[in-house]
C-alpha cells in the first residue's frame, strides 16, 4: 500500500536533488561519533545475533560464532559455528556469563541458535521472530517459522535465582514466519516484519540445486496477544512490492519524518536488487499507513547490516542515522575520493544519513572504526538516555557536555582484509569478542565528507499513451549496457508481469503491454536499470 504522506516529501526530494541542503539552512554545529574499547577477558565472540537490554545487562540470543561464511555448500553454516547459548553481559562492568538453552524444547533451542533472527524490544518483551540455520530434527539447514516471545524480567529473575527458565519462553508457529535477514520492528499494536527470505536446504554461491530461496517481497503486518505469555497471533494483510522490497540483511531505523513530524522507519539499501548481484541504491519508507519508495536518495556507505544509531536534533529539525562499519559496494580512500568495489568488501566507514526539513536526504562518511568491524553488529543504547516520545530515537539535543556516553557496541564480524569472501573467510575472518563504549561528541565545524550521486544509466523513460486504455508502450533510452527488467504491478504493488531484458545495449528501447482485461486504476510500470530503479504511473481509464 503506498503511502500518500510522503508524496509531498518525495515531491521536494526531487526538487532539491540539484542542491545541498547547505544552500538554504545554515550550518549547524556537527557531531562525530568515537569509540572506545572495553578490555573484557574471554568475551566470545558472535555476530548475526539477537540482542536487548534490560536492567543494565545485555541479553544475546543466537547468531553465529564464526566469522564470514565460507563459499563451499559442505562447510558453510555449520553447527559447530551455531551460538547454542545465553550470554548475558553487564556492560558497565564487563561481567559476563553463558548459560546453556537446555531446558527449552526442542524447536526453541534450534530457532534460538541460527543466525540473522529478526527480533524486535518493547520493554520487558523481546519479540523473535526466524533465523536460519541447521536444524538436527530435519537433518538440514531451514528457516524456522516461530514466533518466540521472551519475557526478559522474568528470565533475569530466574537466572538469579538458579531456576527453570524456560517458562519464559513462548512460541507459536506459522509459515509466515519463517523468514531470516529482515527487520520486526513495532508501532503501536502492530508488528513488521519488513523484507528477508526464507531460505531452506545448504548455501552456495553457485546457485547449484543444494537450497530453495523465496524472498518475502513484503512488509507482513501482525498483532499479537498475549495470554499468561502464550501469544496469539493475528496477521493483517501484507504490503508487496518485488521490485523494492525483494531485499535483506539491510538495516532499518526508527524515523522522524521532518517534514511534519511524524513517526514511522527506512529501510535503507540491503541485497539484492532484482537484476544484480548488488545493493540496492534506493530505500523505502513506512509507517502506520503504508509506504513509500524513495528513488531520489542513494545509500551506499553501509549497505550490508550493521550496528546503528538514531538520533533526532529537534531544534534543527534534523533526522540522523548513523552506521558503523559493515560491508558496502562504495567507500572513500584515504584522498577522500570515493570508490566502488562490485566484490563489496568490508568497510570501516562511519556513515550517516541526515534527514533535513524541506525532505531532502543526505548521506555523509563522519570517521572510520578502528577496523573492519560492524557487520553484523549491534548497538546497545544507554538506557537512561532521553528518547523521542514513541521511538527508540535518541533525542540528541539534549544532550550536554562535551561528549556523551550513548551506549555499546558489541559483536559482529571481525575482518583482516577488505574482501576475503573469495580468499579464506574461515582464517581472514572471525566473530568479534570486543565491547565498545560509543560516544557523540558535537563539533563546531563539519567533520562529513559527502559524494556527488551516480548517474542511472537510463537517461529518458515514458509511457504512451498515457493515460491508456488498450496498449501502452514504454521507451527507454539507456546511454551504457545495462542488465534491465521491467515490472508491470497493479495498483496494490503486486507484480502482474515481469521481463527479465538481460543486458540490453546502449540506446532506445521499446516494450509493449497489452491492457484488455485491466480495470481502471493507476499502475506502477518499473524500470530496474543495474541498481537504478525508476517508477512511472500508468493511468488506465477507458
Amino acid at each position: 500500500m503506498m503511502n500518500p504522506r510522503f508524496l509531498l516529501t518525495s515531491l521536494l526530494a526531487t526538487a532539491m536533488m540539484l542542491w545541498p541542503p547547505s544552500a538554504f539552512f545554515a550550518q549547524n554545529p556537527d557531531f562525530s561519533i568515537a569509540l572506545e574499547k572495553i578490555d573484557v577477558s574471554n568475551l566470545p565472540g558472535f555476530q548475526s545475533a539477537a540482542v536487548a537490554h534490560f536492567d543494565n545487562k545485555i541479553i544475546i540470543l543466537g547468531g553465529r560464532t564464526d566469522g564470514l561464511h565460507r563459499r563451499q555448500p559442505f562447510a558453510s553454516f555449520l553447527p559447530d559455528g551455531n551460538n547454542t547459548n545465553l550470554i548475558l553481559l553487564t556492560p558497565s562492568t564487563g561481567a559476563f556469563s553463558i548459560l546453556p538453552l537446555t531446558g527449552l524444547s526442542t524447536a526453541q533451542q534450534e530457532q534460538l541458535q541460527s543466525t540473522n533472527i529478526q527480533f524486535c524490544q518493547d520493554g520487558p518483551w523481546l519479540y523473535l521472530t526466524g533465523g536460519y540455520g541447521y536444524s538436527a530434527t530435519l537433518g538440514d539447514h531451514t528457516t524456522h517459522p516461530l514466533l518466540t516471545v521472551v519475557r526478559l524480567d522474568s528470565l533475569l529473575w530466574a537466572i538469579d535465582n538458579n531456576t527453570d527458565i524456560s517458562p519464559w519462553f513462548r512460541s507459536v508457529s506459522d509459515p509466515q514466519f519463517a523468514v531470516t535477514g529482515g527487520q520486526l520492528v513495532r508501532q503501536g499494536e502492530v508488528f513488521y516484519l519488513a523484507g528477508g527470505h526464507r531460505f531452506e536446504g545448504r548455501y552456495n554461491p553457485m546457485n547449484h540445486p543444494t537450497f530453495e530461496q523465496t524472498y518475502t517481497n513484503a512488509i507482513r503486518r501482525f498483532t499479537v496477544a498475549l495470554n499468561d505469555g502464550a501469544p496469539s497471533v493475528a496477521f493483517l494483510p501484507a504490503w508487496t512490492d518485488e521490485a523494492n522490497l525483494q531485499r535483506r540483511d539491510y538495516n532499518l531505523a526508527p524515523q522522524v519524518f521532518p517534514i511534519d513530524g511524524h513517526l514511522g522507519f527506512t529501510m535503507f539499501s540491503g541485497v539484492f536488487t532484482p537484476v544484480s548481484e548488488l545493493p540496492y541504491l534506493n530505500s523505502v519508507d513506512f509507517d502506520s499507513s503504508g509506504y513509500a519508495v524513495n528513488n531520489t536518495f542513494q545509500h551506499r556507505l553501509n549497505q550490508y547490516h550493521c550496528a546503528k544509531i538514531a538520533l533526532y536534533d529537534a531544534p534543527a529539525n534534523r533526522m540522523h542515522t548513523v552506521f558503523l562499519g559493515g560491508i558496502a559496494q562504495f567507500f572513500f580512500n584515504s584522498q577522500g575520493q570515493l570508490i566502488q568495489d562490485d566484490n563489496v568488501p568490508f568497510v570501516r566507514t562511519i556513515g550517516r544519513v541526515t534527514r533535513f526539513p524541506d525532505g531532502s536526504v543526505l548521506e555523509e562518511k563522519i570517521g572510520e572504526m578502528p577496523g573492519f568491524l560492524g557487520a553484523g553488529a549491534e548497538f546497545i543504547p544507554l538506557g537512561s538516555l532521553p528518547l523521542v516520545a514513541g521511538a527508540d530515537i535518541l533525542s540528541a539535543d539534549q544532550f550536554v557536555g562535551d561528549s556523551t556516553l550513548v551506549g555499546y557496541l558489541i559483536g559482529g564480524i571481525e575482518s583482516d582484509l577488505p574482501n576475503v569472501f573469495f580468499s579464506s573467510p574461515e582464517t581472514q575472518s572471525r566473530a568479534h569478542a570486543a565491547l565498545y563504549k560509543v560516544w557523540y561528541k558535537p563539533e563546531q565545524t563539519q567533520v562529513g565528507i559527502s559524494a556527488p550521486p551516480l548517474v542511472s544509466p537510463c537517461v529518458k523513460a515514458q509511457l504512451t499513451p498515457n493515460p491508456a486504455q488498450n496498449t501502452v508502450r514504454l521507451s527507454f533510452t539507456l546511454d551504457r549496457p545495462a542488465l534491465t527488467s521491467i515490472l508491470l504491478q497493479t495498483p496494490a504493488s503486486q507484480t502482474i508481469v515481469m521481463e527479465d531484458m538481460g543486458t540490453l545495449a546502449a540506446g532506445e528501447h521499446h516494450v509493449e503491454f497489452r491492457l484488455d482485461n485491466f480495470p481502471n486504476g493507476i499502475y506502477p510500470v518499473t524500470l530496474i536499470a543495474n541498481q537504478f530503479v525508476e517508477t512511472l504511473n500508468l493511468v488506465i481509464s477507458r
